[in-house]
């Protein structure tokens, strides 16, 4: 009896087959590139995740895990704080010695201020970064469960708001360079809330206006009632 040939896989068991791509997770995603594997170095890890992030941004943030461990995070986020802070003071000291100490490019760059306040500030900048992050993280948040874009919970949206700070690195280009990174950040921090908590563009841009329009608002209504209150007395 001559034997049968097998049968081919259906079109089902093909659709469910692991996936020979070795850089890929369980779920499917591409391996994320922060923290460093095994044996990979640290530097070239960091190299990755910043390149990704900046240019790749929706491939990166689609393959950040929600429930991903916070810490490699934080360290990601505060290390870039604390090399931003550290340069803000070199430009800071560099303009103030060429004698641009007023005005708004000394305040953008920080020059003509308490030099000891400059460096304590720079020596909490980890404190700092940890706080600001936090805070940030949670406004944000709130924005999104009221425009109903939150699937994840505060621990995605802080992650997001971590990788967001790659473009801190601009601040080596003195005055340009914090305009660019402010736009790009938040472009950063939409394209990963969208991303990772699954939601659109518009829900994910208009919880980042919503703080900025509440506090409009809310400045309008303190200048309205004290106006009101100047023309009774």
């Amino acid at each position: 009896m001559e034997d049968r040939p097998s049968a081919a896989p259906s079109p089902i068991d093909a659709t469910h087959a692991p996936s020979p791509d070795a850089g890929a997770d369980v779920a499917g995603r591409d391996r994320f590139p922060w923290p460093p594997a095994a044996r990979e170095p640290v530097l070239s890890a960091l190299a990755e995740t910043w390149r990704r992030c900046m240019f790749e941004p929706t491939r990166f943030f689609r393959s950040l895990a929600p429930d991903a461990p916070l810490g490699p995070a934080l360290v990601y986020a505060i290390g870039l704080g604390v090399l931003s802070a550290g340069v803000s003071l070199f430009w800071g000291a560099l303009f103030t010695f060429a004698g641009v100490s007023e005005g708004f490019l000394a305040a953008l760059v920080g020059a003509g201020g308490d030099w000891g306040a400059s460096i304590v500030s720079f020596l909490l900048s980890p404190l700092l970064m940890l706080v600001g992050l936090y805070v940030g993280a949670a406004i944000y948040h709130v924005g999104l469960v009221i425009v109903s874009g939150a699937s994840k919970g505060f621990g995605a949206t802080l992650r997001v708001g971590c990788y967001a700070w790659s473009p801190d690195i601009l601040l080596v280009v003195p005055v340009i360079g914090h305009l660019v990174a402010f736009v790009w950040s938040i472009v950063l921090i939409i394209i990963g809330a969208r991303e990772v908590h699954g939601t659109s563009t518009a829900r994910a841009a208009a919880a980042m206006l919503l703080p900025f329009l509440l506090a409009m608002g809310l400045l309008f209504m303190i200048a309205f009632f004290a106006a009101l209150f100047t023309l009774e007395a």
